[in-house]
């Protein structure tokens, strides 16, 4: 437009496809404008830019979808958005990229599911409800990780082939693209006899408890046996003492050494060997005495006696 024209006036500027507001191609390309009588032309020099290295924040950034992975195009200054796996689409734009990929129950157990009913002697303690939902549990994955979708499972349940005990549940589950997953589980009923279970208990407490008597009485016995063996001359020698019956002089150093360490067990040993001394020694003079008693006793006794 010429400076002098100061009126405003309508512009219908014609691109060439090969731009579509954002470079495509490189090179150079010719830009004519037309207004009213008016035409002008641009020359436009497109360099090559790496989109998808540019920050998200910047006005040129790549248009990849969140779930889509943006591939630069050397040489062509272009990109390209290619969808992760388990969606489709071109990858362009928040709609670029669909999911495609169903949910998935967290559910490995057995099939059929089995809900037992328990009983002793016919009598009925609990009755299961074959309603109940199994499977609780289902995620859908996502390139950016796995997402909780078990608030949306939907239990249907049937009859099932298998019998009057069992039940079909049917299972559903939606993500937030549609996707729906689906799952058949039979649940049975099983009912067992709770006394078979308790005799079986009942026969293992008696064994458990005849091996834990068992062992027991041999430990004991062999602590007893051991404690004969070790310590047998000990006790011996303290009955001989304490009974005045035949004690020798071991005896009784073994007899008083242990008596005065039970009433004085923080004595010294030089201690307990005067303690021990004083009384060998008192029972040995009195056991000299005795002798020569009974010895003039018995020299008297032979002695006549003249009258």
């Amino acid at each position: 437009l010429l400076e002098e024209e100061k009126d405003d006036i309508s512009i219908f500027v014609r691109i060439p496809p090969q731009l579509h507001g954002t470079a495509r191609h490189c090179g150079t390309f010719q830009i004519t404008y037309h207004a009213k009588d008016v035409v002008k032309t641009r020359i436009v020099h497109v360099k090559e830019v790496d989109q998808c290295k540019l920050p998200d924040t910047h006005p040129y950034s790549h248009q990849c979808n969140r779930y889509a992975r943006c591939i630069f195009l050397p040489g062509q200054c272009d990109y390209t958005c290619q969808c992760a796996v388990g969606f489709e689409g071109n990858g362009f734009g928040p709609d670029g990229c669909k999911d495609v990929t169903p949910p998935v129950f967290a559910y490995d157990g057995p099939d059929p599911f089995i809900r037992q009913q328990c009983e002793i002697c016919g009598e009925q303690i609990a009755k299961p409800d074959l309603t109940l939902p199994v499977i609780t549990r289902a995620y859908d994955t996502t390139p950016l990780g796995k997402v909780d979708v078990s608030d949306r499972i939907v239990l249907e349940t049937r009859p099932s082939d298998l019998g009057d005990d069992c039940l079909l549940h049917h299972y559903t589950v939606k993500d937030d693209s549609g996707n729906e997953a689906s799952r058949l589980l039979n649940v049975c009923l099983v009912v067992e006899d709770m006394r078979t279970v308790i005799l079986e208990l009942q026969a293992m407490y008696h064994w458990q408890m005849w091996l834990i008597r068992s062992t027991a009485f041999v430990f004991f016995l062999a602590f007893v046996l051991f404690c004969i063996w070790e310590f047998g001359h000990f006790v011996a020698s303290c009955v001989r003492v304490f009974l005045g019956v035949g004690a020798s002089h071991d005896d009784k150093d073994i007899a008083y050494s242990l008596w005065y360490k039970v009433t004085h067990p923080f004595a010294p040993r030089e201690d307990i060997r005067q303690y021990v001394n004083q009384k060998t020694l008192l029972e040995d003079e009195d056991d000299y005495d005795s002798e020569e008693e009974e010895e003039e006793d018995e020299s008297s006794e032979g002695i006549p006696i003249d009258v």
